[in-house]
């Protein structure tokens, strides 16, 4: 721990909590909501103290099936315990400070270089800004629309980069009821770490005495060990079949072929995942002269079949301007009374009439 931070916990006044006190500090240890960051290269776990205080009032300590009556009758009971825990050095008050980018550290060390300097500089600066200042003028219109997309490429930009926080020890080293940050210093063995330790120890005691066990249990062992081997070793046996077929295709191609049997295989994925897909093929030669030629003679006959369905088009249009006239004569004889003559007999009387004109 840094002198800093025991300069500024010398303040408070260490104090012992009792047997009920430690179970209680157990209880908002393990079962207050925290997370994990890192603090002078250190993994620590912090949480919120509102959410402290929710979890001692929802305990059996807040409820009144005890003999002498609930120990947190309100809030304010739960801040008290807390401020106590606070003084037993169990945790500590931080604060959340932004963390500077690389670009922003160095912008400050050129700002305080700068500042010893002259004014005359600036003046400089001042007079050469209004001149381009002047001549761009006149080209601003021309930049409206490329000056709002740059903006707008900022402002996403600026969202994607989200501000990054880190934690720093509090001056003021007091508990409140709100959304103030405080770390944990006080770290227990927790239940299920002992139950898995004494599991473990269970585990090896056993597999000591396997002489002791009954034959059958133990052909059974037998048997289940040698088909966990041989998967392991088929699993390692394809893995480097694969490679090996993988390296002789490459070569034999010069670098065309790519075929992996199994790509899954050792990746980190799960256990039916890695027997999927079953193999992937990828080609990276340049392309064959017979797709070439398949795909120009697949071209040209697209191109045939366009111009027939054109042709096609071209003919239906034509039918249906001469169908329309003949139509149009249709409907112009048929009679008064609504009687519809015949195209044939009206063209037998013409003729019949040209005949008596010539003759007479």
């Amino acid at each position: 721990m840094s002198k800093r931070r025991k300069n500024k916990f010398d303040a408070l006044k260490y104090e012992q909590p009792g047997k009920e006190e430690q179970e209680m500090a157990k209880h908002v240890r393990f079962k207050t909501p925290k997370k994990t960051t890192v603090m002078q290269k250190e993994n620590i776990e912090y949480f919120v103290g509102s959410k402290a205080v929710d979890t001692l009032m929802k305990s059996k300590w807040a409820k009144t099936t005890t003999k002498r009556g609930p120990v947190f009758v309100s809030r304010d009971d739960a801040i008290a315990f807390m401020e106590k825990l606070l003084s037993s050095k169990l945790f500590y008050r931080a604060e959340k400070v932004p963390k500077l980018d690389k670009e922003e550290k160095k912008g400050n060390k050129k700002q305080v270089e700068e500042e010893p300097k002259s004014t005359t500089r600036k003046r400089k600066k001042n007079t050469e800004e209004n001149k381009e200042e002047k001549e761009t003028n006149g080209e601003e219109s021309d930049k409206k629309p490329d000056t709002k997309k740059d903006e707008e490429k900022k402002e996403g930009e600026e969202k994607k980069k989200k501000k990054r926080y880190k934690l720093q020890v509090h001056e003021e080293q007091i508990f409140y009821d709100s959304s103030d940050i405080y770390v944990w210093m006080y770290n227990p063995l927790h239940p299920n770490t002992l139950l898995k330790g004494g599991l473990l120890l269970l585990g090896v005691i056993a597999a000591t005495l396997f002489p002791l066990w009954p034959n059958s249990v133990r052909i059974l062992i037998y048997y289940l060990s040698i088909l966990g081997g041989i998967f392991v070793g088929s699993v390692f046996g394809v893995a480097i079949f694969r490679s090996l077929l993988f390296v002789g295709i490459w070569l034999v191609t010069f670098g065309k072929h790519h075929l992996w049997v199994l790509p899954n295989l050792l990746a980190d994925v799960g256990f039916f995942d890695s027997f999927k897909p079953f193999y992937t093929h990828e080609y990276f030669g340049p392309e064959s002269k017979k797709s070439k030629d398949k795909s120009s003679d697949n071209e040209e006959e697209e191109e045939k079949d366009n111009e027939k369905e054109d042709n096609e088009m071209e003919d239906k249009d034509t039918a249906d301007a001469a169908d329309s006239p003949s139509s149009d004569q249709n409907s112009d004889d048929s009679d008064q009374n609504g009687n519809v003559t015949d195209p044939d007999e009206q063209h037998s009387e013409e003729y019949e009439l040209l005949k008596a004109d010539q003759k007479s």
